[in-house]
């Protein structure tokens, strides 16, 4: 199956907001992890399906020791939580600390996402710069999504920051994801 990372370039222009209507709105059995650097906030905003708070310690923070290995892509839909609204969701970490504690980890996440086989995976990545620890997820994904708004500098910083990222989005096998882009608008 495939993977679609979800970014954006500055500011708050709705990311979260639209992989999760990705996500409700797919067309087949998909999964959506929140790995956004600066916190996750899918725990944040949305409950489980049994109106229960989402689980935080059960998510990425859970596969985090598991991917000290090469791990099963069986393994991540475990440490999903069904959302109000059916969404398989993977909870975010906290902060930019656990983030960046996570280091090259990231890459075998990335490899497990990439080889889930009865599902999409959408990935909510947040702000990502070519420093980015999170990286690979960008480099491993079959589409990047650019979310942002319709705004002079929505669109400066947007194309400033994909021409930063070109060339870190080469994997190390040479993949290179196809770019999109979203453009968020309270106007019609």
């Amino acid at each position: 199956m495939g993977v679609v990372a979800f970014l954006h370039a500055k500011g708050a222009p709705g990311t979260t907001t639209t992989a999760l209507l990705a996500a409700a709105l797919w067309p087949g059995p998909v999964l959506l992890v929140d790995a956004d650097a600066d916190g996750g906030d899918v725990a944040l905003r949305l409950r489980r399906r049994d109106g229960a708070p989402v689980d935080r310690t059960r998510g990425l923070l859970s596969l985090l020791p598991l991917a000290r290995r090469e791990m099963q892509p069986e393994t991540v839909p475990e440490h999903a939580q069904e959302l109000s609204g059916g969404i398989e969701a993977v909870a975010g970490l906290s902060g930019p600390g656990q983030a960046g504690a996570a280091g090259h980890l990231w890459s075998n996440l990335a490899d497990a996402f990439g080889r889930t086989i009865d599902r999409d995976v959408l990935v909510d990545c947040g702000r990502v710069s070519p420093q980015s620890s999170h990286l690979p997820l960008l480099q491993r994904a079959d589409l990047v999504v650019c979310v942002l708004r319709p705004t002079v500098s929505g669109v400066v910083h947007t194309r400033e920051r994909l021409a930063a990222l070109q060339p870190s989005l080469v994997g190390p096998d040479g993949h290179r994801p196809r770019v999109g882009l979203v453009i968020v608008s309270d106007r019609p």
